[in-house]
């Protein structure tokens, strides 16, 4: 989310919904990975200052070649009062974990990690939409981030990933 996007403290206005692109995998280097397709994500902001997003079924790259989807993602993060900052945020998703056997080296079965899971003592559930019983429920707190003045994702769509040599 563009920092421009957000009221200074003091302004009572609440700042209109607003779509933004993410690119949820960076490179090592900390700049957006040009071979993963960005995401739309609608924010949420009638509950000012807490921005909130989903639930929503949502596929991402999060391992390099392998597309994952994360059922019934739902983010919630406060801007803080200088509206420099989110804070306090909470992600919480199912993620299906059938593509991921192979890329973490456990078969192709597509119960591999779930398999794994149950050996740490936790298990598979159904996923929520797709009704796929490998979905692992996840959830992540305390998520923190600060805007960074003049930040932008170029939009990346799997057309233009599949035309970059690069991403080959």
């Amino acid at each position: 989310m563009g920092h421009d996007a957000l009221p200074r403290p003091g302004d009572r206005r609440r700042p209109r919904r607003r779509d933004r692109h993410a690119a949820l995998r960076p490179s090592d280097a900390g700049a957006q990975d040009r071979c993963v397709p960005t995401t739309d994500l609608t924010f949420d902001t009638a509950a000012w200052p807490l921005l909130t997003f989903g639930p929503q079924d949502q596929v991402f790259g999060l391992v390099p070649g392998v597309q994952v989807p994360l059922e019934q993602l739902s983010l919630a993060l406060t801007v803080d009062p200088t509206g420099d900052r989110l804070t306090q945020g909470t992600l919480r998703a199912q993620i299906d974990t059938a593509p991921l056997g192979e890329v973490l080296e456990l078969g192709t079965a597509p119960d591999g990690v779930c398999a794994l899971l149950a050996t740490l003592g936790t298990s598979c559930v159904p996923c929520a939409s797709s009704g796929s019983p490998y979905c692992a429920p996840y959830e992540a707190t305390g998520l923190r981030a600060a805007f960074s003045a003049g930040l932008t994702v170029p939009e990346r769509t799997v057309a233009d990933i599949d035309a970059d040599p690069a991403c080959q």
